[in-house]
């Protein structure tokens, strides 16, 4: 390309292709010129393909740029070449400058100044085009589709499996300890600096006057700013919320329990029992107990008056005590009161029903105009009757006798129906006796006692009440204990004490008529100085826990799915209040307590020979305080208790001890 000559200043224009010559502008420029020699370049574009760069040279002396400058700085330097770097000008467009570049005139600065570099916005030209100057033609851009995400069901078929966490064959599960997490966010909450709340009303008002609201000058957190809503207020303490004891498929439901151990209140204490409390039961508003009598043995050859025996072997009680007039036999100088063994409420109605040692089943009757209970419908029996028991939700009543009664009302024209559980002139009598559940509801399991002097020998069977006939004899023939049956109706256990005070448990499919066990263990051996016997057997209300209570103070508790293991050995601690010279009975009573009819903690309750009724939850470790945590006390080792549905108006628990006192507690309102 032929150079162009213009006022002695020779300019050439070359047009070329990449690589171009970058000029870094991001950076300042140190200008060790005079003012007038500053020059300030403005980059149009970057350099591109077919840009073109323009080379200028100005010849002469210095005083053709800046005379000023060079008279005053007094030196000389040589023509200078300025190259700039800018899009090549269209090729019919005729310029009109011999110059690259407009000079602009700068500000003055200071000698030895810094001087940045302006950004200008950069405008893209088409170098290549023939017509007047047009912007290119943009590159259409393809709208991208937003993706969404569905939350249906067949999507997650599509997924890789390696998506999937809970896919076993891929990925392990992450081991985690509930109980340390638990535990953990437990201690975390007890270290919170929390003011103490004022104690709020546990009723709602109902009175006409205005009410005033609370100023609190601390801080609350918002589930105490809900508590303080009168209409909001649950009557009972709000606690921690945990799943537990959920039946077979129900595990995706939650189900509620304290995790604190809650307070009683004595209510009502009375002393009008002769002997030791055999039985409490409630219906409703009304108790019924029932006690042993001094000298209330069966008749003998050679009866004679005992100072010491007195009426109050039935009681009701309501507030106040009631003392019907039963269960005893005058002898013409004196008046016998006998022990009664059971008494059980009926469900269809207010009535009781009690045996005792006089051979006797008696019906106690409520007459609502003076609200007392009279005696009613009775039967007689060659041998004592001992345990007696309604259908659930019925009124068809079972008595254990040496024989199994089975009567279908509490009427006088009630139909009888015997069952033989023993063989003839054995004199075995009918130890424990369950009505099934569910499935078996219409089949009662018996299990038999033999006398001392005839060895651990013992029947076993189920019979079927609406058939009036023996459905199976199961395959174990030791001695019974006693026996449980699952909250389902689907599995029986049988304790059994074989010779040498060897005690079994057993584990029978009754749900379809298997009369061999399917599992069977040993217990734990009893201490040498006591004869060993099982008292109680209780399933949980899941049917996954069996508690065993012995006479030992202790209570086993096993998974009824797997017995080879013992889970839980809960004891009685405490010392003994046995009275001197009295046989101590162990854990005389086991029972499972669900929140969904109980207000009590969902756990396992016990009483022994220290006196106390303890709370424990199958769910914590044996080592944790709430473990055996006493809930009330008595004075004397416990003969019982009861465990009452607060929905139905019954009292939280009523204790009976050995010594003949009732108590009576409620749980106490938190700020009560």
């Amino acid at each position: 390309m032929a150079p162009i000559i213009t006022n002695n200043v020779e300019t050439i224009d070359l047009t070329f292709s990449p690589p171009p010559v970058r000029i870094d502008l991001s950076e300042d420029i140190d200008v060790d010129l005079s003012q007038d020699e500053i020059i300030y370049i403005t980059p149009r574009a970057p350099s591109r393909p077919n840009h073109s760069l323009r080379i200028t040279t100005y010849p002469g002396p210095p005083s053709l740029i800046a005379p000023k400058i060079a008279n005053w700085s007094g030196s000389k330097r040589p023509a200078e070449t300025i190259i700039l770097d800018e899009p090549a000008p269209p090729l019919k467009r005729a310029r009109d400058t011999s110059l690259p570049i407009s000079f602009i005139q700068p500000p003055r600065v200071e000698h030895n100044s810094i001087v940045r570099l302006a950004s200008v916005k950069r405008e893209i030209i088409e170098l290549d085009s023939d017509g007047e100057q047009t912007n290119p033609i943009q590159k259409k851009r393809f709208k991208q589709e937003e993706i969404t995400f569905s939350d249906g069901e067949s999507d997650y078929d599509c997924i890789h499996a390696g998506y999937d966490l809970t896919n076993c064959r891929i990925w392990k599960p992450t081991p985690t300890n509930e109980g340390k997490l638990e535990q953990g966010f437990i201690d975390g909450i007890q270290k919170l600096a929390v003011s103490s709340m004022p104690p709020h009303r546990q009723y709602v008002d109902i009175s006409n006057r205005s009410v005033t609201k609370k100023a609190f000058t601390h801080p609350t957190f918002i589930w105490e700013q809900i508590c303080q809503v009168p209409l909001l207020r649950r009557t009972y303490p709000r606690n921690t919320i945990h799943q537990v004891f959920l039946p077979p498929g129900s595990h995706g439901k939650r189900r509620f329990r304290h995790t604190t151990t809650p307070q009683f209140q004595c209510l009502a204490t009375f002393k009008n029992a002769p002997g030791s409390i055999n039985k409490i039961v409630q219906s409703g508003p009304w108790v019924g107990i029932c006690s042993a009598a001094i000298n209330g043995h069966p008749d003998g050859p050679n009866e004679r008056e005992y100072p010491y025996n007195r009426e109050g072997s039935v009681m009701i009680w309501n507030g106040s005590v009631q003392i019907p007039s039963g269960h005893c036999r005058d002898w013409g100088q004196y008046t016998k009161y006998y022990t009664v063994n059971d008494i059980k409420p009926d469900p269809t109605s207010t009535s009781f029903v009690s045996s005792g040692n006089d051979k006797h089943v008696r019906v106690w009757t409520h007459e609502p105009d003076n609200d007392k209970f009279i005696p009613g419908q009775e039967w007689r029996f060659r041998h004592v009757p001992h345990d007696v028991a309604f259908k659930p939700g019925e009124a068809i009543l079972a008595i254990a006798e040496q024989r199994i009664y089975i009567y279908s009302d509490i009427s006088a024209d009630s139909a009888e129906l015997i069952l033989p559980l023993s063989e003839k002139h054995s004199n075995h009598c009918v130890g424990a006796m369950v009505w099934g559940a569910e499935s078996t509801s219409n089949v009662l399991f018996a299990s038999s006692e033999p006398p001392l002097e005839h060895g651990p020998k013992g029947y076993h069977k189920a019979f079927d009440v609406g058939g009036q006939r023996t459905l199976y004899q199961f395959d174990a023939h030791e001695a019974g204990d006693t026996m449980g049956i699952s909250p389902d109706g689907t599995r029986l256990a049988l304790l059994t004490c074989g010779a040498d005070q060897i005690h079994y448990l057993r584990i029978y499919d009754v749900a379809h008529g298997l009369y061999s066990d399917s599992m069977k263990i040993q217990l734990e051996l009893f201490p040498s100085s006591i004869e060993g016997e099982v008292n109680s057997a209780n399933f949980s209300p899941d049917g996954i826990y069996l508690a065993l209570g012995r006479n030992d103070n202790h209570t086993h508790v096993y998974d009824s799915r797997m017995l080879n293991r013992l889970l839980f050995d809960y004891e009685h601690c405490g010392s003994s209040r046995v009275s001197p010279g009295s046989e101590s009975y162990g854990v005389v009573q086991t029972q499972w307590v669900d929140t969904n009819t109980r207000r009590l903690p969902t756990g396992l309750y016990t009483a022994g020979n220290d006196g106390c009724v303890r709370f424990w939850d199958p769910l914590r470790s044996a080592k944790d305080p709430i473990n055996g945590q006493i809930l009330v006390e008595s004075s004397f080792d416990i003969g019982c208790f009861s465990i009452g549905d607060y929905h139905l108006g019954e009292r939280d628990i009523i204790v009976g001890d050995c010594a003949g006192e009732v108590s009576v507690f409620e749980m106490r309102y938190w700020g009560a």
